[in-house]
């Protein structure tokens, strides 16, 4: 078998595997620490259940997920580089604690913001290149959403 037939053979192979039907999407370059440190340093996200918040003192991570069920996090955040966010926490909750630690990746292409959940997560628009009403980059918000929870958790 001659190489040019064997290259019409494997080329449509190649092609449904690689290129038009699984093609990967550019989604530029890493966010740098400096960017994630000003995205989220000293701020609160707010999630479906709760909210987590992100303080620059020592990059203290707090959360809260329910006051009912007396649900909570404490740990650290950091940012170790490649666009990645994570968060280190003891988890309490009524039916146990529990050690987790969580892993953002963002990355960056003519204005806008990507990220998704690792490993497995799918990327998504964080923030597009002008701030629209649906970008999760909203819900990162400059107030302590978090403590107000903590303080009635734990009783004070």
């Amino acid at each position: 078998m001659n190489m040019s037939l064997i290259a019409l053979i494997f080329l449509p192979i190649t092609f449904a595997t690689q290129g038009w039907a699984g093609e990967r999407k550019d989604y530029g370059r890493y966010v740098t620490p400096q960017e994630l440190y000003a995205i989220y340093g000293d701020k609160s996200w707010k999630w479906e259940q709760g909210a987590g918040h992100f303080a620059r003192g020592h990059r203290r991570f707090t959360a809260v997920l329910s006051v009912k069920d007396r649900s909570f996090g404490t740990g650290k955040w950091t940012l170790p580089g490649r666009g990645r966010l994570c968060f280190r926490a003891l988890w309490r909750t009524k039916k146990g604690n529990g050690k987790s630690r969580t892993c953002f990746a963002h990355r960056t292409r003519n204005g806008a913001i990507y990220q998704k959940k690792q490993p497995n997560g799918d990327w998504y628009l964080f923030k597009s290149k002008v701030v629209a009403e649906g970008d999760e980059f909203n819900k990162v918000v400059e107030e302590n959403l978090v403590n107000r929870g903590l303080m009635k958790i734990r009783g004070g």
